[in-house]
């Protein structure tokens, strides 16, 4: 909820801001402008500038430092065996989840298993109408 007058009259009905209204009328802070000329003068004086910033306290400069130097580990999985029975969609994803309760499959696994299972379900979804549509159109042209 805006909290001036003047916030508010740069506001739609819906709260929203109007065309041209900025909700940062102050722009970026000057300290992103001087990094991007720092960074147009060369990269040496910009890794000292972002360092400095750092040190003195920035963290937006100690996130781009770790970002860049110790960048965010992404998860590995390995393989997992467990018994699926593949007759049908719902005997898939009750066997997925049997195994999650048995321990025998990570959860996190597991759920991108029954992800997969149910896009799986919306394609055949989609593709049962398509058929159905076609057969449709092609028995009303017949008519």
């Amino acid at each position: 909820m805006p909290d001036s007058t003047k916030e508010q009259a740069s506001r739609d009905k819906g709260g929203k801001w109007k065309k041209g209204a900025s909700g940062n009328p102050g722009g970026r802070s000057s300290k992103a402008a001087e990094l991007r000329r720092v960074l147009e003068g060369g990269a040496d004086d910009a890794v000292k500038t972002i360092m400095d910033a750092a040190k003195e306290g920035d963290m937006a400069a100690c996130r781009l430092i770790l970002d860049r130097v110790v960048p965010p580990n992404k998860p590995v999985y390995q393989p997992v065996s467990f018994d699926l029975d593949d007759s049908d969609l719902p005997a898939a994803a009750r066997s997925v989840i049997k195994a999650i309760a048995a321990g025998e499959l990570p959860a996190d696994q597991g759920k991108m298993i029954l992800d997969g299972l149910a896009n799986m379900a919306k394609i055949i979804e989609i593709s049962e109408l398509a058929e159905r549509i076609a057969e449709l159109e092609k028995t009303q042209g017949n008519e």
